[in-house]
């Protein structure tokens, strides 16, 4: 059996109702093309805070209220590789984030545990958990630190200039940061040695001051143990 079409009534709303939704999109296509090019403006920002110069493309010449369904998927590709390229930026920004995060622990560490009383008030077994979950946490940081150091090199090696973090190669300000750590305890050790040379000495002159004073003692002694012999005579 023949199968009737849709009533042409019914055909001529949905095509009414076809040309209004691509007389919406040809209008908001300027609006749209606008927010792409601000957010490549933005992630161009990205790329040039890490040394990383990216023009901008020919489509981005046209004005927004010249642009057609074409441009449009001109822009959204020129966000994607946009978007591609500043994908491992940020995932370095979130290395190095953490690695802030945890060295303001680290930090928040050793100014509580300068107060040798801290453990011996009231709520002092939660100050305790408290050390003892941010110290788990630090144990995080040398391998994360590691990583980061390795990723820096890599990304030099791939042609980029230093990653910068506020203004500086962040590779470099761990290299300072662990050249004074390192510095830091060999002074520390230093000084332990020294206090302990210090203490040897001062047992030393005691054992040597107590050995003298006893020669000394012993020299003054009696020497023979028997009573002195009476040389008197009686007439």
């Amino acid at each position: 059996a023949h199968c009737p079409g849709p009533p042409a009534a019914a055909l001529s709303r949905a095509e009414a109702e076809l040309a209004a939704l691509k007389r919406q999109r040809a209008e908001a296509i300027p609006r749209l093309v606008e927010e792409l090019r601000r957010e490549m403006e933005a992630l161009r920002g990205e790329l040039h805070d890490a040394g990383i110069e990216a023009d901008a493309a020919d489509a981005e010449l046209v004005p927004p209220e010249g642009c057609d369904e074409e441009a449009l998927q001109a822009h959204e590709v020129l966000r994607d590789g946009l978007l591609a390229s500043v994908a491992p930026l940020r995932q370095l920004r979130r290395r190095i984030r953490d690695r802030e995060d945890l060295l303001d622990k680290q930090r928040q560490l050793a100014e509580l545990q300068r107060d040798p009383t801290r453990l011996q008030g009231k709520g002092a077994w939660k100050l305790r958990e408290d050390e003892a979950r941010m110290e788990k946490e630090l144990k995080k940081l040398p391998g994360l630190t590691e990583a980061l150091k390795k990723r820096l090199r890599e990304w030099v090696r791939d042609g980029n200039s230093p990653f910068m973090h506020e203004g500086a190669d962040y590779y470099q300000v761990i290299v300072d940061h662990e050249t004074e750590l390192s510095e830091r305890k060999e002074r520390m050790q230093r000084e332990k040695m020294r206090q302990r040379q210090a203490t040897v000495a001062r047992n030393q002159n005691l054992d040597t001051t107590n050995a003298v004073a006893l020669n000394r003692s012993s020299a003054r002694a009696p020497r023979g143990g028997g009573a002195t012999p009476n040389t008197s005579t009686s007439s």
